[in-house]
């Protein structure tokens, strides 16, 4: 999770700056609302300085990625929860 959510930022953090650059009100939109990206995208495809395909790409990846590990990571600690709570009423 920790890994994918870093890269995540760090691409997410990219794309804000390269859009704020050609349109600020757009890339305050992006900074505070991350779906603004996908307009961005397709307003500013093929353009050399503003271009964030590839960075987007990654960056839902990366988001698909955190989302994956977080779920795994999550699952075990429920069923230990429930353990747990089916030890504690025995005693109980």
């Amino acid at each position: 999770m920790f890994i994918g959510g870093f890269i995540a930022l760090i691409l997410w953090l990219w794309m804000v700056v390269r859009v704020g650059k050609q349109n600020f009100l757009l890339g305050v939109g992006a900074f505070v609302f991350w779906p603004v990206l996908i307009f961005a995208v397709i307003k500013y495809w093929g353009d050399e300085e503003s271009d964030i395909k590839i960075p987007f790409a990654i960056f839902m990846l990366a988001v698909i990625y955190a989302w994956y590990d977080m779920a795994h990571t999550m699952k075990p600690s429920a069923e230990d929860q429930e353990t747990l709570l089916g030890t504690a009423r025995l005693f109980a």
